[in-house]
């Protein structure tokens, strides 16, 4: 197959990480489905031309195809026995599929179900799509109203220009004072399939109908971050502003009582009493679209985070241990996403017995309470017997379990290695260093005739470098500017 896109930028609109490297950073090519929309390739035209009606969700066999392969994760526990399942948890990508019609421009898509009244079992179960363009010129932060009719919504999905593959999708529920992150499940882990559509998750590992409300969506594309939100109205047709208080929890412990000798150097929080270190890289302070995309480009080696991402809902206290010696001059936490916090965490206590505590800073919750799902940076300036020092630490305090990455943005990481260099990169993305590993990314270089360094058309060879699974993203890696537009052959055994 031939397709043609723009390349898709991983590098953010404000250099911070290695400007040299990130100027030259990798382009993620992959996301085919963007141009070639495979869900339509088996479906019947009449049922693609009217997305009103409900097409049948009656279950096909397909082999998993997920980028990644094996990984570590959190586990979730097993639903309790008893609970009824949602319409949503019936909306698996198999029988989603069929009712999804081509967009190739921005918008919000709604999966929607007949209602259960209406319908015998479950295998009967039938879905429909609405969608709602974005305006091309919005004024201000732009929403559309989603009109379910009455009818359930079980996934929410985003439709985007196939030149402008998002890399990684996060949603937010909007109280009258404040932003919840809210947990969402990809229908299908392949960006040629199911992938920006969601249903919402719960803490067990299952999933729940959409819940009436406001919402922002944040999309990281285009090395930068794109906000539009929508809108779901209840059986009453009414959008509630949702302002209940989170629910109290009896789990939580001031952080001033935590644990802290034997802690490693870095990053910590407290919880439950209990200090627990991080595994984060220090480096130089990141905005948000950094610590989001979160490569470490150019070095030719595993993936490495600088972004620790853990769930920690009893979570009170935010904190750096510093070698012995160390001499704090300043300290500061912030939040990066979803937006800046409107209290200012304290610092519990500078003081300390440098005989049994290593010196340290930590901030206690903003209110007392437990630290909100949300990106935060750590920043800390000290000095010791080698100088003076500043560096930061970044937190993805998560709203449900920590599971893996989009497929394009653990391709978006894995590719960065190679930045700088001339070629192109395919394989399946792999897990951060030391994760399980997949299938290996692999850099071909094929023979350069052209001033500029990039081969020309039909040089591409295998030279004998075979993936073995599923190759579900390529891309090309350059030594300056990108070319405008990349043309894509994909060849598969016997010339196919």
């Amino acid at each position: 197959m031939s397709v043609e896109f723009e390349p898709v930028k991983l590098r953010p609109r404000r250099r911070r990480i290695d400007p040299v490297a990130i100027a030259t950073l990798v382009v993620v090519l992959g996301l085919a489905a963007a141009v070639t929309k495979p869900w339509n390739a088996g479906a019947d035209p009449a049922t693609s031309e009217q997305g009103q009606a409900f097409v049948d969700a009656s279950p096909s066999p397909r082999p998993p195809d997920s980028l990644s392969g094996p990984h570590a994760t959190a586990v979730p526990a097993p639903r309790q026995p008893g609970l009824p399942p949602s319409t949503a948890s019936l909306a698996s990508w198999d029988r989603v599929r069929g009712a999804l019609r081509v967009h190739d421009g921005w918008g919000i898509r709604a999966i929607v179900a007949a209602p259960s009244g209406l319908l015998a079992p479950a295998s009967d179960q039938q879905f429909a799509e609405h969608w709602d363009a974005l305006p091309d010129d919005p004024v201000g932060f732009p929403t559309v109203d989603i009109e379910p009719n009455d009818r359930t919504v079980v996934a929410i999905g985003i439709t985007f220009p196939a030149a402008h593959a998002p890399l990684d999708v996060r949603i937010w529920l909007v109280h009258p004072d404040r932003l919840e992150w809210i947990d969402t499940l990809a229908v299908d882990p392949s960006p040629s399939g199911g992938a920006f559509l969601y249903r919402l998750a719960n803490g067990d590992g299952s999933v729940r109908n959409w819940d009436a409300g406001r919402y922002r969506v944040d999309v990281l594309a285009d090395g930068g971050i794109r906000r539009f939100g929508f809108t779901l109205p209840n059986r009453f047709e009414i959008v509630p502003d949702r302002a209940e208080l989170p629910a109290a929890r009896d789990d939580l412990v001031d952080p001033a009582g935590g644990a802290l000798p034997g802690l490693p150097i870095g990053l910590f929080a407290t919880a439950g009493g209990v200090s627990i270190p991080l595994p984060s890289q220090s480096g130089p302070r990141l905005d948000e679209t950094e610590a989001w995309l979160n490569v470490d480009p150019g070095t030719g080696r595993a993936p490495r985070s600088f972004v620790s991402s853990v769930l920690l809902p009893a979570a009170t206290g935010l904190g750096v241990i510093l070698s012995r010696g160390s001499v704090v001059q300043d300290s500061h936490v912030e939040r990066l996403a979803p937006e800046p916090l409107s209290i200012e965490p304290e610092l519990v206590g500078d003081e300390f017995d440098a005989a049994t505590t290593p010196p340290h800073v930590l901030y206690r919750a903003p209110s007392g309470g437990a630290w909100p799902p949300g990106v935060y940076r750590l920043s800390v300036a000290w000095a010791d017997g080698t100088g003076l020092h500043d560096r930061s630490w970044h937190v993805e305090l998560r709203p449900g379990p920590v599971r893996e990455l989009s497929p394009m943005l653990l391709a978006a990481r894995a590719f960065a290695r190679f930045a700088g260099r001339s070629g192109v990169v395919v394989g399946t993305a792999e897990p951060l260093e030391g994760g399980p590993r997949s299938v290996a990314i692999r850099l071909l270089q094929p023979r350069s005739t052209g001033p500029t360094g990039f081969p020309i058309r039909d040089q591409v060879r295998c030279d004998g470098v075979r993936v073995d699974g599923l190759a579900g993203v390529a891309g090309i890696v350059y030594p300056a500017d990108p070319p405008p537009k990349v043309t894509v052959r994909v060849l598969y055994e016997f010339s196919r």
